[in-house]
């Protein structure tokens, strides 16, 4: 509910973690705070799950730590760095030439038109919904791809030339197929 683009409803093994989080939470009140919810019966199947393992021993007694914290000398920046490079998420260079074709470079007549960052953005959920529905997408990938188009948008400085109805188009056709593309790419593999 309060992560973007319904982030858990993107991947089913997402969708536990959220639930879990949930129903783990301590003096939580998901009854009554999902009383009316369809969620509920995930809940009630977590507790059903939980309760039927709470007096067994578990299966992995070792409490030695994979990687103790006094021996990380990574910083997270680095770890996301190096998780976005191996998946082949945020690279800027694939949308450039694409984005380049359905914008044009910014030049002192074109500050009249509007940035192509800010076109993106105002239409952000829109686009989302149209291809998300259109190409039976998940919206929270056509949100990651697009969130990487106006970064690389603002950052090749480019501007809008025609009018909003014909870029939508365009945009939402070149959103379709990029993210079909990440999808036969990535897989949902699970990042860790």
């Amino acid at each position: 509910m309060h992560l973007d683009w319904w982030y858990a409803q993107s991947h089913p093994a997402e969708d536990f973690a959220e639930t879990f989080a949930v129903w783990l939470k301590p003096r939580s009140k998901w009854r009554k705070d999902y009383e009316d919810w369809s969620v509920i019966k995930k809940l009630e199947y977590m507790e059903e799950l939980m309760a039927g393992i709470q007096h067994k021993t578990p299966i992995n007694r070792n409490r030695s730590f994979v990687d103790p914290i006094s021996k990380i000398n990574k910083s997270l920046r680095d770890h996301y760095q190096q998780k976005r490079s191996h998946y082949g998420v945020n690279l800027p260079h694939v949308y450039d030439s694409e984005l380049i074709r359905l914008f044009k470079k910014n030049s002192d007549d074109d500050k009249r038109r509007g940035y192509a960052a800010i076109f993106l953005k105002k239409y952000h959920s829109e686009l989302c919904e149209i291809c998300s529905r259109g190409a039976d997408m998940y919206p929270y990938d056509i949100a990651q791809i697009l969130q990487d188009m106006i970064v690389r948008c603002r950052e090749l400085k480019l501007s809008l030339f025609k009018t909003d109805e014909d870029a939508k188009i365009d945009v939402a056709i070149y959103i379709v197929m990029q993210t079909q593309n990440y999808r036969q790419r990535i897989r949902h593999r699970i990042t860790i």
